[in-house]
């Protein structure tokens, strides 16, 4: 085992700024010879507030997985995970029920939850649980309708409209030329600061007012979510994906089931070697926000040029809550965002 990289970002009021994690928490990372994530510990003040501890076998498969302190969800457990030849999850030491494929590869049962989805013929997911999906337009992606009254209007660049009839919302989302997600409106605008892997990580108010945020695991599980009503609302969530439900995220071709750290389908582009792992099991350099194939950007993103911007030295004393107005806490954001990509953007090969 070697540790290939620890890379930390503190805050004084870190707590502030990711919901749930204590104030000047790092996390430091430890990877295999395969580059591949085994060890996240989160220390604060010298000691360890969260560990996660990750084993595969030789196809890139996770074989257990061990967590401990504040990780979210159930606190300290351990679980095995068992698999056939086509890479397939076929047991867990958590099964309540029997795991379910069909032909194409597609889960169809999750044998931990029992939840069943269906497919249609060219893939397309149909229905997860109670809720059913309808997709018109090129592609089968232009417009998509769900149970509930919620329909889905999706650009070439991701989600842009989301609407949900029985509450009366109407959910517009922004975004820059390149994709990446800047806030939503509804009857008004919130602004999102993101980490370095463009998870949602909080979000501001067009008055420039801090509003609340989420916390995730080293593979994107939930860990702590703010109560605050528009947080609530919003639906991009882990590497900006749309969240159907706690833990599934729609990452573009595919679902990713963030407690598996494995999508529900096969790559369905044929350039992945495992057809199933999440960003070749390094979760913390690599993303696949496109479902189609896994690519990596280190860069000290919107909170490392928040420190640098606020103090000069990448440390917040007393992350800031409140901006003069909306045009302030907008270019703060932006400028944030800029600086980030300026100071690193490298690139890491997915194995």
């Amino acid at each position: 085992m070697m540790t290939v990289m620890t890379c930390s970002v503190t805050f004084a009021d870190l707590d502030v700024m990711e919901e749930g994690i204590p104030a000047g928490a790092v996390t430091a990372y430890q990877y295999d010879s395969m580059k591949r994530l085994t060890v996240a510990e989160e220390k604060a003040g010298g000691s360890t507030n969260a560990m996660w501890a990750y084993a595969y076998d030789a196809a890139g498969n996770r074989t257990s997985q061990t967590r401990s302190g504040n990780t979210g969800g159930t606190q300290d457990t351990s679980i095995d995970y068992g698999y056939n030849a086509a890479n397939q999850l076929t047991s867990t030491s958590a099964d309540t029920t029997q795991w379910v494929y069909d032909a194409a590869g597609n889960q169809v049962k999750n044998g931990i939850t029992g939840v069943v989805a269906t497919y249609g013929d060219r893939g397309q997911v149909q229905s997860i649980g109670a809720t059913n999906f309808a997709a018109f337009g090129e592609g089968n992606t232009d417009t998509q309708s769900a149970t509930g009254g919620r329909s889905f209007s999706n650009s070439i660049l991701g989600l842009s409209r989301q609407t949900n009839t029985s509450a009366s919302l109407v959910q517009n989302y922004s975004r820059t030329p390149s994709g990446e997600a800047v806030g939503f409106r509804i009857s008004s605008s919130h602004y999102y600061v993101t980490d370095l892997l463009g998870s949602i990580i909080g979000m501001f108010s067009g008055a420039g007012i801090w509003e609340g945020g989420y916390s995730y695991s080293p593979y994107g599980e939930e860990r702590a979510t703010s109560t605050n009503s528009p947080v609530a609302l919003n639906s991009l969530r882990y590497i900006g994906g749309y969240q159907e439900s706690t833990n599934l995220y729609k990452m573009g071709a595919r679902y990713y089931d963030a407690s598996l750290g494995r999508f529900t389908q096969m790559d369905p582009s044929g350039q992945e070697k495992q057809p199933y792992a999440y960003a070749a099991c390094n979760p913390i350099n690599n993303s696949d926000p496109t479902g189609l194939s896994c690519g990596g950007a280190i860069a000290f993103g919107i909170l490392a040029a928040i420190g640098v911007l606020t103090s000069g030295v990448g440390v917040v004393v007393g992350a800031p809550t409140v901006f003069a107005g909306a045009a302030a806490a907008i270019g703060f954001i932006a400028a944030a965002g800029s600086l980030g990509y300026a100071i690193a953007d490298i690139k890491a090969q997915c194995y």
